[in-house]
């Protein structure tokens, strides 16, 4: 619910922080994203907080292509969480 889309943002928040911390370069074309399950390989809630999109191979935009059936960004998936509640 509510508490969900509340932790996602505060996931994406020190993703941003910890792409700081780290001296990322490119903080601008940073992203946040979860694969969907069945697709992910790690059965627990994680962030991916990847912090230069236009450094990754081919493959890894593949990967993490945001908006597919497989991955979905924060915003995306706080949307979504939000959608589900409106219909409750």
């Amino acid at each position: 619910g509510k508490e969900d889309a509340a932790l996602l943002k505060e996931m994406k928040e020190f993703g941003l922080e910890a792409l700081k911390v780290d001296g990322c370069p490119n903080i601008e074309n940073s992203q946040y994203s979860f694969h969907v399950p069945p697709y992910n390989s790690i059965d627990h809630l994680h962030l991916h907080a990847i912090g230069n999109r236009s450094s990754m191979t081919f493959a890894g935009a593949l990967k993490y292509a945001e908006g597919t059936f497989y991955c979905w960004s924060v915003d995306q998936t706080i949307k979504r969480i939000m959608k589900d509640l409106s219909r409750l």
